[in-house]
C-alpha cells in the first residue's frame, strides 16, 4: 500500500551474517560437540521464536510499515515478520559498520542467549536426546498436536509426545517446532534425564 522499497534483500544478508556469527560462536564455545548437533543448536538459537522475542524486547515493532490489511491482522506481532525485521536490521548494520558492528549488534541483542552457562542451551536438542534414549529401548517418540490457542497472528501450539501409546510429556510454544521441543524437554525431565 505504501509503494516503498522493502527490506527483503537486507533480510537475506542479515540471515547470512547471523548464521555465520552464531555458527562461529558455537564452534568456539562447544569444541566437543559434533557438527550435526551444532547445526541444530544454531537453528534453535536463530529461530523465528527467539528472534521475534528479541524484537519485542527492543520495542521497535511500532516502527514497522505494513499494508493496511497486514496492520489489521496484527502484523506488528507476527513472529515471522518480527524475525525478518531482526535480520534486516542486522543486514543494514553490517553494510553500514562492517562485521565488528554486526557482532556488537548480535551480542547486545542476543546477549544472554549466547552464554556457555545458559541453561537453555542444555535443552536445545531435546528432541534428538529423547529419540536416542527411546531408540535404545526399541521405542520411538510420537508427537501429536493437541491444541492451538490465541489469535491467528500469534498462535500457541500444544503438543504431547508419546512412546508406545502412553503420553510421556507435553509442551507449548509459538511454533510447532518449539512446542515439540518443550514436550521433549518435559519428557526428559519426567524421566529424570
Amino acid at each position: 500500500d505504501h509503494h516503498v522499497p522493502h527490506y527483503q534483500r537486507l533480510e537475506f544478508l542479515g540471515d547470512a551474517v547471523l548464521g555465520l556469527y552464531v555458527g562461529k560462536w558455537l564452534y568456539t564455545h562447544f569444541p566437543e560437540v559434533p557438527e550435526g548437533k551444532l547445526t541444530r543448536m544454531r537453528a534453535d538459537l536463530v529461530c523465528e521464536e527467539t528472534l521475534s522475542a528479541v524484537v519485542r524486547e527492543m520495542k521497535i515493532a511500532g516502527f514497522i510499515r505494513l499494508s493496511v490489511g497486514e496492520m489489521r491482522s496484527g502484523g506488528q506481532n507476527k513472529p515471522s515478520i518480527l524475525c525478518d525485521i531482526y535480520e534486516s536490521v542486522l543486514g543494514a548494520v553490517y553494510l553500514d559498520g562492517g562485521s565488528a558492528a554486526a557482532a556488537q549488534y548480535i551480542e547486545r541483542t542476543l546477549g544472554p542467549r549466547l552464554k556457555e552457562d545458559n541453561p537453555a542451551l542444555e535443552h536445545l536438542d531435546c528432541k534428538s536426546r529423547l529419540q536416542a534414549l527411546l531408540q535404545a529401548t526399541g521405542r520411538m517418540p510420537v508427537y501429536e498436536l493437541v491444541g492451538t490457542e490465541g489469535p491467528d497472528h500469534a498462535p500457541v501450539f500444544t503438543y504431547t509426545v508419546s512412546a508406545e501409546g502412553g503420553v510421556i510429556g507435553s509442551g507449548s510454544g509459538h511454533s510447532k517446532q518449539a512446542a515439540q521441543a518443550e514436550a521433549a524437554r518435559d519428557a526428559l525431565e519426567r524421566m529424570g534425564v
